[in-house]
This record gives C-alpha cells, sequence and structure tokens, in this order.
C-alpha cells in the first residue's frame, strides 16, 4: 500500500541526500549509466554543490561487455569537473547468460582479446581480489575509507522489483530509515529515490534537460514494455530480450559480442523462448520434466545446477498445489536465463507475499499470521 504525502519526490529525495550528506563525511554514489543512475547523479550533485562536497566521488563498474551507447554517455557524465570519476575496469568474474556453466572474466586481456580498448583514465586493479561485482562493491567502501563511516547512494527504485519494494520499506537500516541496507557497523548503501516511479524519473529528465543514454530512445520506439527499458551489462540475464535486436541498432557491438561470447547466436534465435516458454514443449509431458531436463543437460558445471536443485528444493515445499505450475515457470525461466541470482525466483517469492511469511518465520514472529493471511503458503 502507497502512503502518499504532501511532498514530492523530488523534494524528498533532495532532503533525504541533503541528510545524508550531512550524517557522513565519505560518500560515494553509484553509476550504471542507466535512468536512474542519471537521476541519482545528478540530484546528489545539486546537494554537494550547495554543501560545499565537490568533487563527488561517483564510481561505475565497467563490465566490458556493455552499449557503446552507454560507454559513451559515461565519457560524458564522468569528465564533469565537479566528480571525481572512479571509473572501473578490472578482472572480475560475471556471468555469462547466454553460454550455459561458463562465466566470463572481464577485462582479461591476458587471454583474449578485449571488446574495446581501455579507457585512459580508468582504475584497472582489482581491490583485494574481489571475485565478482557483488564482492567489489563490498571491498571498494572499505579499500577507499578503511573502517570509517561511510555509504554508497545508489539509484534503487522499489517499481522495478517487487522483493526490492519489501526489503526498502520493512526493516529499519539505519537511524529510522528503511530505504537502505546495511555493509558493516558503520558502513551502508542508500536509495534515496526508492518511492520514485518510472514517470518521475522521465519527468525530472525532462524538465531539467539531462543528458541519458540515448538506447532508451530505441527502445521505446522498439514498443518495449517499461519493465524491460532497463540497462544491464549485455551478459546480465535482464539483457536477455535486448540481444533480440542488438544487430539492428549497435551492429559493431553485437559484431564484436559475436566474436568474443559463445551462446550469444542462439539467444538471438531462439528469442522469446530463452526468456520464458509461453507453452510446454510437445516433447515433454509436464513442466516438471521439461525443468528437470534442463537442469539434468542445460546446466553443465556441476557446481550450478547443485546450486540451482538447492535453491528449487527450498521452494517447492512451501506452496500449494495451485501455486506450482507458476513456480515450476519461474524455475524454468531462471535456468533458460542462467540466472544464478536467483531474481526471478525472489520476485516471484515477493509477488505471492512470501517473504513477510519468511522472515516472520526467521525472527520468532507469530506464524498464525502469515497462514491466515496467505492462503497460498503452506
Amino acid at each position: 500500500m502507497r502512503i502518499y504525502l504532501k511532498q514530492n519526490v523530488h523534494d524528498a529525495a533532495i532532503e533525504r541526500i541533503r541528510w545524508l550528506m550531512s550524517e557522513f563525511n565519505n560518500v560515494i554514489v553509484t553509476c550504471s549509466g542507466g535512468k536512474d543512475s542519471t537521476v541519482i547523479v545528478n540530484l546528489v550533485l545539486y546537494v554537494a554543490e550547495q554543501m560545499d562536497r565537490l568533487p563527488l566521488k561517483v564510481m561505475f563498474i565497467d563490465k566490458e561487455f556493455e552499449w557503446q551507447s552507454l560507454i559513451e554517455y559515461q565519457r560524458r557524465l564522468l569528465n564533469d569537473p565537479r566528480i571525481e570519476p572512479l571509473w572501473f575496469q578490472a578482472k572480475i568474474q560475471t556471468y555469462n547468460s547466454h553460454n550455459h556453466g561458463h562465466s566470463v572474466v572481464c577485462w582479461d586481456n591476458e587471454n583474449r582479446e578485449l571488446m574495446r580498448d581501455y579507457e585512459c583514465n580508468s582504475i584497472r586493479q582489482n581491490i583485494d581480489n574481489a571475485v565478482d561485482e557483488k564482492d567489489f562493491f563490498k571491498k571498494a567502501i572499505r579499500y577507499f575509507f578503511g573502517k570509517e563511516p561511510a555509504c554508497y547512494i545508489s539509484g534503487v527504485r522499489c517499481e522495478e522489483s517487487p522483493s526490492r519494494n519489501l526489503g526498502l520499506t520493512t526493516y529499519e537500516t539505519y537511524k529510522g530509515v528503511t530505504w537502505g541496507k546495511v555493509r558493516s557497523n558503520s558502513q551502508y548503501d542508500f536509495y534515496p529515490i526508492y518511492d520514485w516511479t518510472f514517470f518521475d524519473v522521465w519527468k525530472y529528465i525532462s524538465e531539467f534537460n539531462l543528458d541519458y543514454t540515448p538506447i532508451y530512445d530505441l527502445m521505446y520506439q522498439k514498443g518495449l514494455p517499461f519493465n524491460q527499458m532497463r540497462l544491464s551489462s549485455l551478459l546480465h540475464s535482464l539483457s536477455v530480450v535486448h540481444i533480440f535486436y542488438l544487430h539492428e541498432v549497435e551492429f559493431d557491438t553485437w559484431n564484436r559480442m559475436t566474436q568474443l561470447i559463445h551462446g550469444i547466436h542462439s539467444t538471438k534465435q531462439l528469442r522469446e523462448e530463452t526468456v520464458s516458454p509461453k507453452e510446454l514443449p510437445f516433447m515433454f509431458e509436464s513442466w516438471s520434466e521439461y525443468r528437470d531436463h534442463l537442469l539434468e543437460h542445460l546446466i553443465q558445471n556441476d557446481e550450478d545446477r547443485a546450486a540451482y536443485r538447492k535453491r528449487f528444493e527450498q521452494f517447492e515445499p512451501r506452496y500449494l498445489p495451485e501455486a506450482q505450475h507458476d513456480l515450476l515457470r519461474t524455475e524454468i525461466s531462471t535456468l533458460l536465463n542462467h540466472d544464478l541470482k536467483f531474481s526471478k525466483l525472489a520476485s516471484f517469492e515477493a509477488t505471492h507475499a512470501k517473504q513477510l511469511y519468511n522472515r516472520g518465520a526467521r525472527s520468532g514472529r507469530s506464524k498464525d499470521v502469515g497462514e491466515k493471511k496467505y492462503r497460498i503458503y503452506r
């Protein structure tokens, strides 16, 4: 349920950022190059300028396989004299959603050709042998600030994920606010535009005439639904749908990807079936049989297969028969997209109102509330 205040989201975000800047001397704004990052960077710059906190540290973890138009936008943004750019092009591991069982090490110039050249001002060192992006964020804040109080400010919004909505509106993170995440006793992530909608984001970009990644215009022209107009690494599961038309809008990017990434041609040819099959393939008698076939034959890495099986086994006993069909299709989509972060299952859990029951069970709260309110849950 939304609770509307008299204050608009823009003014609320400015107030939150001003409060964060007064609470923390050490701040890094994260910027992926997407629309939400565009908003948060410009909002924080506005506040930082007023509070004499320039230059502002802005961090971009470049995972090499990015839209070229996004890279060009980041060059323009991070060249702003008010910004201290932290453009990382380090060797970290990322999942390849186009080739199951194979991860890719970004910027691995010792073992293969690179997607593109290094930026002249980029930071190419890995921090404390970080394994992947999540680990990199964890170690980067300690690298810059040690154990001093510090925070990331990011453009995460509840609207884009049911699990985010639950996580950012339920439990206290810091001094009464819920819109963040605890990293340690003194270091945090905060999301001041957590309550902005898709339309709020574009209204702000339009009214303030902000520069942004032009790939969004092409997505709009292609008729993509709003929930698919999201930018991430072209290897990420969220980008699978964009591979279908990548060759139309950035042919050079597509051509280079086909030379370096196994499985990308198959993704393009399979199209919608790669994202989520709408009908059961004729050779299978049930969705569970199809799921088990994919688990045994599509997933080549034993550790990945074990991780999928463990997570599926955790989910299935929780649900009554009427929920199993949707759950199985979500598991199949998870496998087809090589979603080892299990973001699709997290969204399934949140949209079926199970997360609250789980948290209640873990924290020792009464189960009766969950059982009475959410009939679908066992």
